[in-house]
């Protein structure tokens, strides 16, 4: 039985796991690239019954079955296949890709570590959801306006969409009578400084003390997402913070919270 780490090849959170992980004393690890998946031998078929069997043939000769895993990390954010010349032709591919890869972890989702759910379909994360699930676990939020404008008044520090009118009058005048686009864009409220907040399990690990009552708050915030393993911004505004983002595939995590994490995966597997 194996521990699979699925990362993207330049992913520094996934070999560091490998590596603290092997130091440990495992020894059924492996880490599986998005280039080894994109390039893999894939058979995914769903029996009668409904479920789904996946094998995965590496060009290794390295072979995947439900039956050989012991649990999954799963830090693939998105495929890139850059073999594919047209670029209409490499953004299919590479969703038809993505959407194997998630059948394939749906259908294993049990030894999946913060496995993946629908609202997580996408290459970033869905701020208004954590926003709303913030709110929902008693979290204090940054004040935003959600507006598809860029006409719209800009909160001070905060980079304008639009060039000032003393600078640019010739600018305003033309676009006064232009319909905008929908892209719609989050101003938050100005705050003096960002925190981060990596979360793994029920430890936290930060740069400032984390009250009791956030603590459960974000025990709460973690269930209502799914996640078990992120990391929070948190904006300091007037000497409180509040949260501000939400990065369920942290680039970085720091040494305690990656030895948290391969407690959580070898303790996972004595369950």
């Amino acid at each position: 039985m194996h521990t699979l780490i699925f990362c993207l090849s330049s992913d520094i959170v996934g070999g560091a796991l490998y590596n603290l992980l092997f130091h440990q004393g495992e020894r059924n690890l492996r880490v599986v690239t998005d280039t080894d998946l994109a390039f893999a031998s894939w058979l995914h078929e769903a029996g009668s019954d409904g479920k789904f069997f996946t094998r995965i043939h590496l060009r290794d000769g390295f072979i995947i079955e439900p039956a050989m895993i012991k649990n999954v990390v799963h830090r693939i954010p998105y495929f890139q296949l850059v073999h594919f010349i047209n670029p209409v032709d490499r953004s299919y591919a590479e969703m038809e890709m993505y959407a194997l890869y998630i059948s394939f972890l749906r259908s294993v989702k049990e030894k999946v570590v913060d496995g993946m759910h629908t609202r997580h379909i996408n290459n970033t994360d869905n701020a208004l959801f954590f926003y709303a699930m913030a709110v929902k676990a008693g979290l204090e939020v940054l004040e935003n306006t959600f507006t598809s404008s860029p006409r719209w008044q800009q909160p001070k520090a905060l980079t304008a969409v639009s060039p000032r009118k003393k600078t640019m009058v010739a600018w305003h005048k033309r676009t006064r009578h232009l319909v905008w686009e929908n892209k719609p864009v989050m101003y938050n409220e100005p705050f003096t400084s960002i925190v981060k907040l990596e979360v793994v399990g029920k430890k936290f690990f930060s740069g400032i003390g984390i009250p009791e009552k956030m603590q459960a708050q974000v025990n709460l915030f973690s269930s209502l997402i799914g996640r078990t393993v992120y990391e929070i911004s948190l904006a300091e505004v007037n000497k409180t913070y509040k949260l501000y983002a939400v990065n369920t595939r942290p680039p970085v995590l720091s040494e305690p919270a990656l030895e948290a994490f391969s407690l959580l995966l070898t303790s996972k597997n004595k369950n």
